[in-house]
């Protein structure tokens, strides 16, 4: 194994009065990129008590030998689907076991909806106490979008008044963040936009046909995924003017590659 993936604390091999030695690792400095050879890195808990090239004694402590292999931070999948809310299957907690291996320590998952927040929760719980190979799930949000949807069971909204309603639905249900989505129209957006500025609650996602990028930047839309799909095509492009009336969904099929959740 070239890479030791680290930094995911509420595995079982960090409890609270464990520790844990790695002996002779090189560790990669994310902040300067540089790559520290023949450490001795030390935890205990959920904390980092030292990083060393000297030896470090620690009775009881668990060694784990890292010659000739890297130590890094664990990796943030920042849009990740446990559910799958068009079939409506149950989650498929499949997923930990290989978010963790692949070093993937925490997510933020795009489309939960209130009602599965009872799973999130679930996970929330086992993560925090080494009961389970969970990954510490960071952020969810609900998905709204306008008529027609582009997803089957998508919350839908087509007025400021719906909008403004569906926030706070949404919010009560106890997600982290409302997620807007590309059908959206302008009056629903900034009707969501001002509600959630209202309620001083997060929202993300993708930026509705007709809403330029720009526009949901100063709105205050937290994240704009997949950079903004066709906005950011048109904004980019010495033909804006030409191209800004165009669908998104007359170039993307929004039913296979073009469009993602």
């Amino acid at each position: 194994m070239k890479y030791l993936i680290f930094l995911f604390l509420p595995l079982q091999l960090f409890s609270q009065k464990t520790s844990v030695l790695f002996q002779d690792v090189n560790v990669v400095d994310v902040q300067t990129g540089k790559v520290l050879s023949k450490q001795n890195v030390l935890v205990t808990g959920n904390r980092i008590e030292k990083i060393t090239s000297k030896a470090i004694a620690r009775k009881n402590a668990t060694v784990v030998n890292g010659t000739g292999k890297f130590l890094i931070p664990g990796l943030w999948d920042m849009h990740v689907h446990e559910f799958n809310n068009v079939s409506e299957r149950p989650p498929n907690e499949y997923y930990h076991p290989l978010f963790i291996a692949n070093g993937v320590c925490s997510v933020r998952e795009m489309w939960t909806k209130p009602k599965n927040m009872k799973y999130v929760n679930d996970w929330r719980t086992k993560g925090a106490t080494q009961s389970d190979v969970t990954p510490r799930y960071v952020s969810v949000g609900t998905l709204v979008d306008g008529v027609p949807h582009i997803w089957p069971n998508s919350d839908t909204v087509t007025n400021a008044e719906e909008a403004r309603a569906m926030v706070r639905k949404v919010k009560t249900g106890g997600v982290d963040f409302f997620k807007v989505y590309g059908h959206l129209s302008r009056e629903s957006y900034f009707a969501i936009a001002d509600e959630c500025r209202k309620l001083n609650f997060p929202f993300a996602g993708h930026v509705p046909n007709g809403i330029s990028m720009a526009e949901a930047s100063n709105a205050g839309q937290k994240s704009e995924e997949h950079t903004g799909f066709w906005a950011m095509f048109t904004e980019l492009s010495d033909k804006e003017e030409k191209f800004k009336n165009i669908s998104h969904d007359d170039i993307f099929d929004v039913k296979g590659f073009g469009v993602l959740p």
